[in-house]
């Protein structure tokens, strides 16, 4: 009987298990997930682009938080959304990087996948999280606790990018967050 009731619990679990490892809500689609070592805390990719084709009803999401307190959804309007989104593929480095600017922040979430470290660090595994800087701060690191949920997301993710880059041209988030920072070198004119 103790065996029965054990397994039962288990079974009644797992769907609450595998809820929190995004805050994307069913029926969307997630491109990435993955818990953080900030405190168990999530990192969700969410959205509505289906077959990787971006059209005018497309949107995308940014969330950050627990599943039953999200702290950060950005954008808050799906309208639009795509274009405040940066998607870029390094490909010569085995990463892949989703950036965005919310206020005066920039947000740059990227996997990297392994690399010979032939110009950069070597890897020898899948990882991920995301840089958070404001200003001329330095940026701060929040890394995802599993590589496997990191490898499991990496093709879905590249393609996404793709699709961004496509849609969106030639952009530079980083160029304009350099702008918008107090004190920047950097002449917009120029």
């Amino acid at each position: 009987m103790k065996i029965v009731a054990t397994l039962l619990v288990i079974a009644l679990a797992a769907p609450f298990a595998q809820a929190s490892e995004t805050l994307c809500n069913k029926g969307e689609v997630n491109f990435f997930s993955c818990q953080t070592k900030a405190n168990g805390k999530v990192i969700s990719i969410c959205g509505n682009i289906e077959n990787f084709e971006i059209n005018d009803d497309s949107w995308l999401q940014y969330r950050f938080g627990k599943p039953r307190a999200v702290e950060l959804v950005y954008p808050h309007e799906k309208n639009e959304s795509i274009s405040k989104f940066e998607g870029n593929n390094f490909s010569k480095y085995n990463v892949i990087d989703l950036r965005f600017i919310n206020k005066k922040t920039l947000y740059s979430f990227s996997i990297a996948g392994p690399y010979n470290g032939e110009e950069a660090n070597k890897r020898s595994r899948f990882s991920g999280g995301i840089s958070v800087e404001v200003a001329k701060s330095k940026p701060v690191k929040i890394d995802c606790v599993n590589s496997t949920d990191v490898r499991k997301h990496y093709s879905q993710f590249a393609r996404l990018n793709e699709s961004l880059r496509y849609k969106n041209g030639e952009t530079d988030i980083f160029f304009i967050f350099t702008i918008m920072s107090p004190n920047s070198s950097v002449v917009a004119n120029e």
